[in-house]
C-alpha cells in the first residue's frame, strides 16, 4: 500500500509480526560502494550517492513510500541524495544526506527518527536537528547516535537503559548530547546500548549491560560512557543485538556481550563481561556482527564464527570485496565493481 508521510502506528501494529533471522540468498547489480544491515533489512550506498534497500518493509524501513516487503528487489529511498553515511536499525534506517543532514525513516515508536515525533512511521523528509555535518552514525533497536562535526556524540530515541548516554533514562524525541564522549570517530549501537571509538583508539560504551554488552567486567547498566576494560589500539567496531566486536591494529578481533543461536526459549550463550579475542582470526581489517554469527574480512578471506562454532573461512576469494555485513543469517558482500552478493551462513 502507499504510505503517506506520517502514518499512525496503530495501522501497522495489528499486522507487524517480529520475525527471526532471515536466510537471504540473492545477488544485485547495485553499483554499491557500502552496505549496512540489521537482521530484517539492509541498505546499500550507491556510486551516485543514493540509497537502495531490500528486506522487511512493514514499517516503511526501505524508504520507498510503501510498506510492501521486497526480498529480491532493490527499492530506492525517496527524498534523499548526496548520501555520505548510512546505518540500519531494527525497523528503521538513517543516513547523512544532502547538506550533511541526518535523515531517518521507518518505525518511530520511541522517537528513533529524531524529528520530535513518535508513535508513527514515516519517510526521510525531516532532518534530525542539531547534528548537521555528522561524521559518524549508528542505529540500534530503537535509538540512534551521530557524531557531530565537533566530535561530540548526540543520541535520540529510546533511553530506558541509558543508551543515549545523557545521564538519564528519559526518552528523547530530538538529539541529546552524550556525556563524556568527545573526540569520537566511529559509533556502533545495539539493542539498548551504544559504543564509541575515540581518537585515542579506545572504546567506551553505555546503556544496557545485562549480559556484558558494555565490556566493563560487570553487568551494571550505565547512563554515561565507560571504558571497555583492557581494550586499546582499536581501528573499527560493530554491534548488533547484544554483541560488539572490535578490530585492533594487529588484525585481531575482540568481542564482548552475547549472541543467541539457540531455539526460542533456550538461554543465550554469554561471552565474558570483558572483551576477549576470537581464536583463529588474524589480519582482520573489518568486522560485521550479526544475529547468530559474526564475520571479519581478513587476508585469508572472510572468516566467520558463532557462539557455538569456531572461526572458519566462509569465503576465500575476497580480492575485490570492499565491504561486508550480515542480514538475518546471511553474509552480504559488496564487490569493487558494485555488485552485492548475499549467501546464507552455514
Amino acid at each position: 500500500m502507499t504510505l503517506p508521510h506520517r502514518t499512525p502506528l496503530a495501522i501497522v501494529l495489528g499486522t507487524l509480526l517480529l520475525v527471526g533471522c532471515n536466510r537471504i540468498d540473492v545477488s544485485f547489480d547495485a553499483e554499491a560502494t557500502a552496505i549496512a544491515a540489521d537482521y530484517r533489512h539492509a541498505c546499500v550506498l550507491r556510486v551516485d550517492r543514493t540509497v537502495a534497500c531490500w528486506g522487511d518493509n512493514r514499517t516503511a524501513q526501505l524508504g520507498d513510500g510503501t510498506t510492501e516487503n521486497s526480498f529480491d528487489e532493490l527499492r530506492t529511498v525517496d527524498g534523499i541524495s548526496d548520501v555520505q553515511l548510512l546505518s540500519v536499525g531494527e525497523d528503521f534506517s538513517c543516513a547523512v544526506a544532502q547538506r550533511a543532514e541526518v535523515r531517518c525513516w521507518g518505525l518511530d515508536y520511541q522517537g528513533q527518527l529524531g524529528d520530535g515525533r513518535t508513535l508513527t512511521i514515516g519517510g526521510p523528509t525531516t532532518a534530525v536537528p542539531e547534528v548537521t555535518g555528522a561524521v559518524g552514525l549508528s542505529t540500534g533497536r530503537s535509538h540512534a547516535c551521530a557524531v557531530a562535526a565537533d566530535g561530540q556524540v548526540r543520541c535520540w530515541g529510546a533511553n530506558d537503559s541509558g543508551q543515549l548516554g545523557d545521564g538519564s533514562r528519559t526518552t528523547r524525541l530530538v538529539p541529546a548530547r552524550t556525556k563524556g564522549a568527545a573526540d569520537t570517530v566511529a559509533l556502533s549501537a545495539g539493542a539498548g546500548f551504544s559504543c564509541a571509538l575515540s581518537v585515542r583508539d579506545t572504546v567506551g560504551c553505555w546503556g544496557l549491560n545485562s549480559v556484558g554488552q558494555l565490556g566493563t567486567g560487570d553487568r551494571v547498566d550505565r547512563t554515561e560512557p565507560v571504558a571497555v576494560t583492557g581494550l586499546d589500539r582499536v581501528t573499527a567496531i560493530d554491534s548488533q543485538l547484544a554483541t560488539t566486536c572490535a578490530v585492533r591494529d594487529d588484525g585481531s578481533v575482540w568481542c564482548w556481550g552475547a549472541q543467541v543461536d539457540a531455539p526460542l526459549g533456550r538461554p543465550p550463550t554469554i561471552r565474558p563481561p570483558t572483551a576477549a579475542p576470537i581464536d583463529g582470526v588474524r589480519g582482520a581489517t573489518a568486522v560485521a556482527v550479526g544475529e547468530t554469527a559474526s564475520c571479519a574480512l581478513t587476508g585469508e578471506g572472510i572468516v566467520c564464527w558463532g557462539p557455538r562454532s569456531p572461526a572458519r573461512v566462509e569465503q576465500s576469494d575476497v580480492d575485490d570485496v570492499v565491504d561486508l555485513d550480515i542480514v538475518g543469517s546471511s553474509l552480504c558482500t559488496v564487490a569493487l565493481r558494485g555488485a552485492v552478493d548475499c549467501r546464507p551462513l552455514d
